[in-house]
């Protein structure tokens, strides 16, 4: 039993608030193995419990290493906070468009971060039907999620009557039609929640495309925010929260690769961190930069 493998991983779970279920669904194991292990009452065969204990300690380290791209509260999240803002007190229906990359999940979840007793942030995937939709913003609210599906809508609408919430759905794009006139109708007409949808800007055409019949919704749109695509000073500004005296050569290969998209950018910038780190150098320079670059899709 190697004891300091053990307490390596206790260590790292208790700094991190890492409980042993978690742990173990990383590493493998069910947390019942773990916590033998641990105790040093497996039956098993302990080196390989070892080895990937080993293993998922080493990879958790490593990206602890490699530093983190810290928030930079640029203009933009502003006024993406300030246009969600508007839509809750106003009890809206709003709209946040941008490409991919513009910062919209960034600044959504950081209105759910400031306002979490009054905000329920859902990102959106393709596997979401209205059933999951429904039972997931039911659970959200503490609401019973047992039943027809219409009785769970019905408790949820009533729980949003009684409370002033705002909804938000951040990768709408993804939701069928029919999730987003339910969401108009349970959610904002008979709920009277503000409910927002942050989306690529083809969801404005849609909305207005005559054959989905979104007509109603879009009548009833009381905040609508385009966001651009990052600019030269966005990539600057964050790269300077990274490295406050990076050079002005590096931050030009930054700004080109960035291609206008923080989510490019902030790829780049865990790259190039890496990269220091593997070299053992602090500050970064054109010659690494872009380096690190040609690992970015072009």
């Amino acid at each position: 039993m190697d004891q300091q493998l053990i307490a390596r991983y206790d260590s790292y779970c208790n700094r991190y608030h890492i409980s042993n279920n978690k742990a173990a669904a990383g590493i493998g194991y069910t947390a019942g193995v773990l916590s033998q292990w641990r105790k040093g009452e497996y039956k098993g065969k302990v080196e390989e419990v070892e080895a990937k204990v080993r293993a998922w300690l080493d990879l958790q380290e490593a990206r602890e290493e490699s530093g983190a791209v810290p928030f930079v509260p640029l203009r933009r999240t502003t006024r993406i906070k300030t246009a969600v803002r508007i839509a809750h007190e106003e009890r809206f229906i709003g709209i946040v468009l941008g490409n991919s990359g513009a910062g919209k999940s960034r600044a959504l979840a950081e209105y759910k971060t400031e306002n979490p007793s009054t905000t329920i942030l859902v990102t959106c995937d393709p596997t979401m039907g209205l059933s999951t939709i429904v039972s997931l913003l039911a659970r959200e609210l503490g609401l019973d999620t047992k039943g027809r599906l219409s009785e769970i809508s019905d408790r949820l609408v009533s729980e949003l009557v009684r409370r002033d919430m705002c909804v938000i759905f951040d990768e709408a794009d993804y939701l069928s039609d029919s999730v987003i006139e339910w969401a108009r109708i349970a959610l904002n007409d008979k709920g009277g929640a503000a409910l927002v949808f942050g989306a690529l800007p083809r969801f404005e055409y849609r909305i207005k495309n005559n054959k989905a019949d979104h007509r109603q919704l879009e009548n009833r749109i009381g905040m609508r925010l385009h966001v651009e695509d990052a600019d030269d000073a966005d990539v600057k500004e964050v790269v300077r929260a990274v490295w406050p005296e990076v050079d002005d050569e590096a931050q030009k290969v930054f700004v080109q690769a960035a291609r206008q998209s923080l989510h490019l950018l902030v790829r780049h910038v865990c790259l190039v961190q890496r990269a220091l780190r593997q070299g053992g150098q602090v500050m970064p320079d054109a010659d690494l930069v872009g380096e690190s670059a040609r690992f970015l899709v072009r």
